[in-house]
């Protein structure tokens, strides 16, 4: 059986300008998400340097104050939350920037499947990046809370505190 077309109706002004409008978007949808990648980037940088000051200044009351388990297990914490920024910050890098690497394009169907696979790549590396630093806030605060409230991993209970000393 086949089938045999007989009449098509002519696209509209508003279906042109819609289907223009498309393509539009469908080649800038790149550099728009390499530039959000970008701010996203930027921003955890920005945060992250701006923490890391904020601990170095209130450091030395904090551990003058905290017991050996405090300390043992807020270092560990602070390691994870630095780990976790830096995979935030690789990620956000990754979509950003792309991976440099020599591609041989030739044609337009190639050129517009590495574009597509490239967008949907730097997708998921900037959703990567905004969970994975959710997951670094999260440690951060579990580590303030240890280091600064004597909460015990291991029971999940606030610690009791030092007696003061006695002059």
């Amino acid at each position: 059986m086949t089938y045999r077309v007989v009449n098509v109706r002519r696209a509209t002004a508003d279906e042109l300008a819609a289907r223009k409008r498309l393509k539009e978007m469908a080649a800038n949808q790149l550099p728009s998400v390499r530039s959000a990648a970008e701010k996203w980037r930027n921003g955890v940088g920005l945060s992250g340097g701006a923490i890391t000051f904020a601990g170095l200044i209130a450091a030395p009351e904090i551990v003058k104050d905290a017991t050996a388990t405090q300390l043992q297990q807020g270092v560990w914490l602070l390691g994870a939350a630095v780990g976790l920024v830096l995979v935030a910050m690789a990620c956000g890098l990754r979509a950003s920037f792309g991976w440099p690497a020599l591609r041989n394009i030739a044609t337009a169907d190639a050129l517009r499947e590495w574009e597509l696979r490239e967008v949907t790549r730097s997708i998921w590396y900037l959703r990567a990046s905004m969970i994975v630093i959710i997951g670094a806030v999260v440690v951060i605060a579990l580590a303030g809370a240890v280091l600064l409230f004597g909460l015990d991993l291991a029971t999940f209970h606030l610690t009791e505190p030092a007696p003061a000393p006695t002059p």
